[in-house]
């Protein structure tokens, strides 16, 4: 059994730093919206759940902004 943790262990790890978001990262991109530019981080064309705003005008919300992220994620996925 104590052979199996010493695989199993550096397994789990190399595994979750193959699942981290900033792999699938694209270089940021600008939105033009009617109350100013949002600057959304977008994922692989497969993950737009991912996507989200990391800058946004001050009077958008963030929820506002991430919405804005996923549509153009979907947009650019098609």
């Amino acid at each position: 059994m104590s052979k199996i943790k010493y695989l199993v262990i550096p397994l789990a790890f190399g595994v979750s730093g193959c699942l981290s978001a900033v792999n699938y990262e694209t270089a940021p991109v600008v939105v033009s919206t009617a109350q100013g530019p949002v600057t959304c981080q977008l994922y692989t064309r497969e993950q737009v759940t991912w996507d989200r705003s990391i800058g946004r005008p001050e009077e958008m919300s963030v929820q506002v902004a991430d919405a804005v992220c996923v549509n153009e994620g979907l947009k650019r996925s098609r």
